[in-house]
Protein backbone atom coordinates (compact mmCIF):
# COMPACT_ATOMS: atom_id res chain seq x y z
CA UNK A 1 0.00 0.00 0.00
CA UNK A 2 3.00 2.06 0.77
CA UNK A 3 4.33 1.88 -2.51
CA UNK A 4 1.07 1.92 -4.69
CA UNK A 5 -0.25 5.17 -2.69
CA UNK A 6 2.42 6.48 -0.18
CA UNK A 7 3.47 9.88 -2.22
CA UNK A 8 -0.51 10.96 -2.76
CA UNK A 9 -1.70 9.59 0.91
CA UNK A 10 -0.41 10.00 4.38
CA UNK A 11 -1.44 6.07 4.96
CA UNK A 12 -2.36 5.02 8.88
CA UNK A 13 -2.72 1.04 9.57
CA UNK A 14 -4.84 -0.84 12.08
CA UNK A 15 -5.30 -4.45 13.01
CA UNK A 16 -8.44 -5.33 13.95
CA UNK A 17 -10.85 -8.99 14.37
CA UNK A 18 -13.75 -9.85 13.43
CA UNK A 19 -15.11 -12.68 15.15
CA UNK A 20 -18.05 -15.33 13.79
CA UNK A 21 -19.58 -16.94 16.33
CA UNK A 22 -21.70 -20.09 16.02
CA UNK A 23 -22.85 -22.67 18.52
CA UNK A 24 -20.52 -25.48 16.65
CA UNK A 25 -17.85 -26.83 14.13
CA UNK A 26 -20.60 -28.27 12.33
CA UNK A 27 -23.20 -25.01 12.51
CA UNK A 28 -19.91 -23.30 10.68
CA UNK A 29 -19.95 -26.07 8.22
CA UNK A 30 -23.76 -25.56 7.31
CA UNK A 31 -23.27 -21.76 7.17
CA UNK A 32 -20.39 -22.12 4.80
CA UNK A 33 -21.18 -24.73 2.54
CA UNK A 34 -24.64 -23.66 1.87
CA UNK A 35 -24.54 -19.88 1.97
CA UNK A 36 -20.49 -18.99 1.20
CA UNK A 37 -20.26 -18.76 -2.61
CA UNK A 38 -16.41 -20.17 -2.85
CA UNK A 39 -16.92 -22.87 0.05
CA UNK A 40 -20.24 -23.51 -1.89
CA UNK A 41 -18.52 -24.21 -4.79
CA UNK A 42 -15.49 -26.18 -3.56
CA UNK A 43 -17.78 -28.71 -1.98
CA UNK A 44 -19.68 -28.95 -4.83
CA UNK A 45 -16.64 -30.04 -7.27
CA UNK A 46 -15.75 -32.55 -4.65
CA UNK A 47 -16.12 -36.22 -5.13
CA UNK A 48 -18.54 -37.25 -2.39
CA UNK A 49 -15.01 -38.96 -0.56
CA UNK A 50 -13.28 -36.06 -0.61
CA UNK A 51 -16.43 -34.18 0.40
CA UNK A 52 -16.63 -36.30 3.52
CA UNK A 53 -13.25 -35.43 4.10
CA UNK A 54 -13.00 -32.20 3.77
CA UNK A 55 -16.61 -31.70 6.19
CA UNK A 56 -15.03 -33.18 8.93
CA UNK A 57 -11.28 -31.61 8.51
CA UNK A 58 -13.88 -28.06 8.78
CA UNK A 59 -15.81 -29.37 11.52
CA UNK A 60 -12.47 -30.25 13.85
CA UNK A 61 -11.13 -26.77 12.29
CA UNK A 62 -14.34 -25.12 14.01
CA UNK A 63 -14.09 -27.28 17.15
CA UNK A 64 -10.91 -26.66 17.54
CA UNK A 65 -11.72 -22.72 18.08
CA UNK A 66 -14.27 -23.05 21.03
CA UNK A 67 -15.29 -20.94 23.35
CA UNK A 68 -17.46 -21.21 26.26
CA UNK A 69 -20.82 -22.47 24.89
CA UNK A 70 -19.53 -22.11 21.21
CA UNK A 71 -16.77 -22.00 18.81
CA UNK A 72 -15.24 -18.63 17.37
CA UNK A 73 -13.38 -18.05 14.16
CA UNK A 74 -11.44 -15.02 14.70
CA UNK A 75 -10.95 -13.36 11.00
CA UNK A 76 -8.44 -10.53 11.32
CA UNK A 77 -8.00 -7.84 8.99
CA UNK A 78 -5.66 -4.94 7.91
CA UNK A 79 -7.85 -1.48 7.75
CA UNK A 80 -6.15 1.42 5.78
CA UNK A 81 -6.83 4.68 6.32
CA UNK A 82 -5.60 7.28 3.75
CA UNK A 83 -5.70 10.99 3.93
CA UNK A 84 -4.78 13.10 0.57
CA UNK A 85 -1.35 14.84 0.97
Amino acid sequence: MQELLGETFELAFEEHDSPLGLPSGEDYWELFSNSYGPTKTAVEALEPDRREEFHRAWVEFGEARREGDGMVHHREYLLTLGTRR
